[in-house]
């Protein structure tokens, strides 16, 4: 029975350093790169960033103010507005 729980115990420590050395820095890179895609740079998906960000670090105190600066709340962005025809 020894024999058996110490191959499990050492089985499972040598496959979490094998783990951690290897495979956690390729996610690193993998998340690190999809972070800098276009996609994730649309208001909509910042602001959702920010609010889930909050509520995991239980910053809730300002989560109101997070909530009340949503995008679509402010109305259409100026800048990329497209002129209407008159």
């Amino acid at each position: 029975m020894r024999q058996t729980l110490g191959t499990a115990v050492f089985s499972g420590m040598l496959g979490v350093t094998l783990f951690g050395i290897f495979l956690t820095p390729m996610f690193f890179f993998v998340i690190d790169r999809l972070g800098e895609a276009t996609f994730w740079s649309s208001p909509d998906l910042r602001w959702l960033r920010l609010v889930t960000l909050e509520i995991f670090t239980l910053g809730l105190h300002r989560l109101p103010g997070l909530l009340a600066r949503h995008p679509a709340a402010a109305g259409p962005d100026p800048q990329t507005e497209e002129p209407q025809p008159r």
